[in-house]
């Protein structure tokens, strides 16, 4: 669940509609249905006699969907308000995930590249390239055991910048 505060502005001549036949809400799902039924349930008004009300809502895991608020039975005419309210766009942990998703696909593009292109032995250096076999993604310096550059018997290897 994530809790969220909401609100709605129905407005001055619709003020002081608290209770269980005032101001409530409904979530609803994308295709319509009702998530979470109507209620009045901690619906307040944010300043007495402004005819704006803010509930702290509870929605389900990774809903998609609206908040219907509605003016109740208090008046002659019901009103009705709506928001889009997904998880998504009130999560500020989203971006942050879309961020570091973003960063592992590209290490992930580099190593399947590195292992998935050609390699080379050219002149005392390793180059690897991308599955393309012709982007080089990587060049190493090759050195044997005595640290002398070479590509026979090699013990080490050091990336070229």
């Amino acid at each position: 669940m994530q809790n969220l505060v909401l609100n709605v502005n129905f407005g001055r001549s619709k003020a002081n509609a608290t209770g269980s036949s005032g101001v409530g809400y409904t979530l609803l799902l994308s295709d319509g249905s009702t998530s979470v039924a109507r209620t009045t349930a901690g619906v307040v008004q944010v300043a007495s006699g402004s005819g704006i009300y803010s509930a702290n809502v509870s929605l389900p895991d990774q809903f998609k969907g609206q908040i219907l608020w509605d003016t109740g039975v208090v008046f002659s005419e019901t009103y009705f308000a709506t928001e889009a309210c997904n998880y998504e766009s009130h999560n500020p942990r989203v971006d942050v995930i879309h961020d570091i998703v973003q960063q592992v696909t590209g290490t992930l593009a580099y190593i399947r590249g590195l292992t998935a292109g050609r390699w080379k032995i050219d002149n005392n250096h390793m180059m690897f390239y991308d599955e393309d076999n012709t982007t080089l993604l990587a060049r190493y310096a090759l050195y044997d055991v005595t640290g002398t550059l070479g590509s026979d018997n090699v013990f080490e290897r050091v990336k070229v910048p």
